[in-house]
Order: C-alpha cells, then sequence, then structure tokens
C-alpha cells in the first residue's frame, strides 16, 4: 500500500488502510499545512 501512496506524491507518508466490502479507506500524512481536496 505504501507504494501507491508514494506514486500519489512522494511526500505523503502512508499510515493505515481499511478495506470494506467494495471500499478501500486509505490514511494518510502530508508535511504541508494546508491541502486541496478534489473530492
Amino acid at each position: 500500500m505504501e507504494e501507491i501512496v508514494k506514486l500519489l506524491d512522494e511526500n505523503l507518508e502512508y499510515v493505515k488502510h481499511e478495506v470494506l466490502g467494495d471500499r478501500i479507506t486509505i490514511w494518510m500524512k502530508s508535511p504541508k499545512n494546508e491541502a486541496i481536496c478534489l473530492y
């Protein structure tokens, strides 16, 4: 999972993930103080 997170942004840090049915939730940390969420 960590490799997938690094593909999104090399500065992101993988925390954990959870699979519930057909949904995967991924928790990440960012060194940035602000972020733009597109979804």
